[in-house]
This record gives structure tokens, C-alpha cells and sequence, in this order.
């Protein structure tokens, strides 16, 4: 099957496979294009942007290539000559990150000794191959970049969000306050070349909720349930017809909500107030819809050809995960804990129950054998009494295969049935045939008959073939995950062992060597 308190008498293995999922606010639709570019206020002014590089972004560019770095271009439409030392430049939606005029920067005019812009003239910012991080890079799928003095007073920003094609520019269209348009060519140091016309957007109750780009295990272009689809929800009071509305990639794929695409159309072809429905590929096209490598952008557009809601997620993605909007801002969007297509998002977990997903065995040397071979879960109750009978309850995994947690234990380490006591640790075992866990990423929830999720792991890498993952903090839900020393099935895990050293042997582990410099 594909798929931190460290007690101090042990050595781990230790591996951090997720950020922690924490309890999540509702979501934060991205604003229309009321909230899009600010005009320029002054006489320095943004002039151009390469967004989307064929090099790592940050790579060295100039006059023999402009398209291997990322690079921002700046205007002086002034009568008088504006020193731009102590200006600087704003990127990116959630975490703000800053990219000064330094002469190291400047890559036009070429070997700059100051940075000073004569009126008329055009100067170009970029990392330029610096050799660091991503410390200013301008996102491809939805960002904006904001020009401020050397007052820190905002000058001039634009944004896009549709996505930025690879080794194009994006140049200001015909609307000082519209998302920027991608320019005819590339032109650094000079006049732009007129770009399109960017795309209009308009106000709608209607809005993208999830999307899932990659599926799996079915194919791309398989039968819903099978297959890629989008999820649009109805946010107003009002029944809204979907005749003649579309859901729309970066690079025009579509999907028309007709009865080719939207699930249940033969019922209705409306969305009430509060109800979701899915827009599925449904088998009707011979690839997917959506890129799953290199990130995409999904849009609603309603009848008359306006954008109304977008998504826009990075890549690669996480095969069989779908991706709803991020909690906060107007950023990328993130993995949900399970897909929830027609239903409100998996998003939020109740840490409430002493029940916990204590260890998890992902990557058994042979899935298909009975346990204590094969691939297992295991369940720990962290409080005290009384007992939880998990009558009902279930764990699913981050592409939405359900395990049932209530068709007996194959181990345990006290009690009976369905109950599990206080202070124990119950395994169920996970055979394929019941469901399979992503090895190499995967997320796992606990949920009770009520649908209430009480807890959720993620692990981001394969942990190894018989390793198993276990919470870097036991006693709280929803924790990083690590790597185990070993295996604890029905039993305490390393980090979860208390007690002292005994030191009555007369022997010690006097000296390790972990990595040697040859082969291991």
C-alpha cells in the first residue's frame, strides 16, 4: 500500500512530515475586482513584471536572456531624476516579503553605481541570482507586487490572478485598478508591447469551494465518481439557474455546467441557497482538466463570459487530495483533510475525545498478509475513564477511503468489543482490500458517528518500510507527525515510555557511528 517530548532513553528516528492542523475559521473567498491593482500614485511606477521564469526563479538574468529569473520592471514617467536607494518592493498575498533597490539588484541600467531613474527612463529589479531562498518570489498562480517610497508609502500594485504563463510578462491594461494583462513581448528597459485585454470579473453569490485536480485511485478523466471535479457552492438566498455557466482553467480547459458535467443536472438544473454542487470531468474528455505538475488556476464564470470566483492552487499535487481556500488572505490553496464533494469542507478538528490516532503502520514490507504483518492503525485512549465505544466511527483517509473502526480489533491490549478503555491501545488492520493509505503523503481522521473529527494526522514522506509514523506530542490531537524507533503496536509508543535508566548492568553503548564515510 502506497501510501515531537522525546523521552531521553531513546533514539529516534526523527522525521517532520506536516505542519499542524489546527482548529481552521471558515474560509475567505477572494475578493472581486473591486480589491485588485492600485493605481500608481506618483511618478515611479511599476512598468512590468516577469512572473513565471523558465529558470528557478531566481536565477541571474539580463540583456543575453530575460526570461531565466524572475524580474520587476520600474517606470520614471516624472520631469526629474527620483534616487530610488531606500525604495523597495512588496510581494506575495500571506507573507509579506520585501526586495530592495540595491545596485545588486539592478540589472537595468546595466552596472549600476546608484539607483537613480531619470525621467523617462526605466529601471529593472531582480534577485539576480543571489544564491539564498525564496526570500521575493512572485507567485504563479495569484500574487501581486507593491512599490513603496523610501517613507514606505505605498506607490503603485499590481496584481494577477489568472496564471502567469511561463516567459511571458504582465504589463498594466486598460484599467489602473484591474488585474494586470500579459504584455505582447517581453520588452525590459523600454516602451511596452500593448498587451490583451485581462479578464472582467463581476460579483456573484456563487463561489468555487473545493477542487480536486489529481485523482486517485481512479484516472483523471474517469465517471464521477471517478475523476477530477470542482465544487461551486451558493453563498446568497436566491435560487440560481446554471444554464450557460462554466468552470475554466489557467489554459481555457472547460467544464459547462450542463448535463455532461454537472452531477445531479437530471434533478435540477439550479443551486439552491447553502447547497453545493460538483462539476465533474465525468469521463467526457480524453485527459484530465486541471494541471496537477505545475499548479493551476480554476474560475466560475457566469453566462455572460465574467469571472466570478477563482481557485488556484501550486503543484505538484497531492494525488487524490482535494484543495479548498486557505484560512486566512487570499494565498494558494491548501489540502483539505478529506474531499467532501456536495458537503461542507473537512477543514476543522475537535480535539475533544481522549481518543487518538496513536501509530500508524503505512509502508508494511507485504500489504497483503494478515497482522501482525501488513498495514495497521492504531488507536489510543489518552484520558481516563470512562471508556469510548466507537460504535460507528470511522477513519478516513486524505483521498476519502473510509476504514471502519468498529469491525473488531486485531489486537489490544485490554478490554473487549467495541469499547476502548481508558489508558489502552486497540490496532485495526488495514488490509488493501478495506483501503490504502498514500505512502509517500497521506492524511488519516477519526471521526465519530456524528461525522464530529476528533483527530487528524498527516505525513509528507514515506516513512520507510516498517517504520511507523507516531505523533510528535501524543497528548494533543492533530500534532506533527514523526518516525518511530520501532513498531508498538497495541502498546506505549518510545515517546510515549516514562520511567528512569537502569543503570545496574555493568556494560554501556559507549560509542555510535551513524555516518561513516564510506558506504553504510
Amino acid at each position: 500500500m502506497r501510501r515531537s517530548q522525546l523521552a531521553t532513553l531513546l533514539v529516534l528516528l526523527t522525521m517532520l512530515l506536516s505542519p499542524q492542523l489546527a482548529m481552521l475559521d471558515p474560509p475567505v473567498e477572494q475578493s472581486p475586482a473591486s480589491g485588485r491593482s492600485v493605481a500608481c500614485g506618483g511618478a515611479i511606477c511599476l512598468s512590468e513584471l516577469f512572473v513565471n521564469a523558465v529558470g528557478s526563479e531566481t536565477d541571474a538574468v539580463g540583456p543575453s536572456d530575460w526570461t531565466t529569473g524572475e524580474w520587476v520592471e520600474i517606470y520614471n514617467g516624472g520631469g526629474s531624476t527620483v534616487d530610488l536607494a531606500n525604495w523597495y518592493l512588496q510581494d506575495n498575498f500571506q507573507t509579506p516579503r520585501y526586495l530592495d533597490f540595491g545596485t545588486s539588484r539592478i540589472v537595468w541600467p546595466q552596472n549600476a553605481q546608484n539607483a537613480n531613474l531619470a525621467p523617462g527612463d526605466y529601471m529593472v529589479i531582480a534577485r539576480n541570482g543571489d544564491g539564498q531562498s525564496c526570500g521575493f518570489c512572485m507567485t504563479n498562480t495569484q500574487g501581486k507586487v507593491t512599490l513603496y517610497d523610501a517613507s514606505g508609502v505605498m506607490q503603485h500594485e499590481a496584481t494577477w490572478s489568472t496564471y502567469a504563463t511561463q516567459s511571458k510578462s504582465l504589463i498594466e491594461g486598460t484599467s489602473s485598478t484591474a488585474d494586470w494583462v500579459e504584455a505582447g513581448s517581453l520588452t525590459p528597459g523600454q516602451a511596452n508591447s500593448g498587451g490583451g485585454v485581462g479578464p472582467t470579473w463581476n460579483i456573484s453569490d456563487l463561489r468555487i469551494s473545493e477542487v480536486l485536480p489529481d485523482s486517485w485511485p481512479t484516472d483523471d478523466n474517469s465517471t464521477y465518481p471517478g475523476g477530477e471535479w470542482a465544487e461551486i457552492e451558493n453563498t446568497g438566498s436566491n435560487s440560481i439557474d446554471l444554464t450557460g455557466w462554466k468552470i475554466q482553467d489557467a489554459t481555457g480547459n472547460t467544464l459547462q455546467l450542463n448535463e455532461s458535467h454537472l452531477v445531479g443536472h437530471a434533478t435540477s438544473s439550479a443551486i439552491e441557497p447553502g447547497q453545493r454542487r460538483v462539476v465533474a470531468v465525468n469521463g467526457l474528455t480524453q485527459y484530465g482538466v486541471f494541471n496537477n505538475a505545475n499548479g493551476d488556476s480554476v474560475y466560475l464564470l457566469n453566462p455572460a463570459g465574467e469571472y466570478v470566483s477563482a481557485a488556484n492552487y501550486s503543484g505538484p499535487t497531492k494525488m487524490g487530495h482535494s484543495y479548498v481556500s486557505p484560512s486566512f488572505g487570499n494565498g494558494n490553496w491548501v489540502t483539505s483533510l478529506f474531499p467532501t464533494p456536495g458537503a461542507s469542507d473537512a477543514r476543522n478538528v475537535n480535539g475533544s475525545s481522549p481518543l487518538r490516532i496513536n501509530e500508524v503502520m503505512v509502508n508494511a514490507t507485504n500489504s497483503w498478509v494478515s497482522y501482525p504483518n501488513g498495514e495497521w492503525i492504531e488507536l489510543a485512549h489518552l484520558g481516563s475513564n470512562p471508556g469510548v465505544d466507537v460504535s460507528g466511527w470511522e477513519l478516513v483517509t486524505g483521498t476519502g477511503q473510509i476504514i471502519p473502526a468498529d469491525v473488531g480489533f486485531v489486537d489490544r491490549d485490554s478490554g473487549s468489543g467495541t469499547i476502548v478503555d481508558a489508558g489502552s491501545f486497540v490496532v485495526l488492520a488495514v488490509p488493501p482490500t478495506t483501503a490504502e493509505m498514500v505512502v509517500n503523503g497521506d492524511r488519516l481522521s477519526l471521526l465519530d458517528g456524528n461525522g464530529v473529527i476528533f483527530d487528524s494526522i498527516e505525513w509528507g514522506a514515506d516513512p520507510g518500510i516498517n517504520r511507523t509514523v507516531i505523533s510528535s506530542d501524543p497528548e494533543l490531537p492533530a500534532q506533527p507527525q514523526m518516525v518511530s524507533g520501532w513498531a508498538t503496536p497495541a502498546a506505549a509508543n518510545p515517546n510515549q515510555l516514562s520511567g528512569s535508566v537502569n543503570e545496574s548492568a555493568s556494560f554501556r553503548i559507549s560509542e555510535i557511528m551513524a555516518n561513516p564515510s564510506g558506504s553504510d
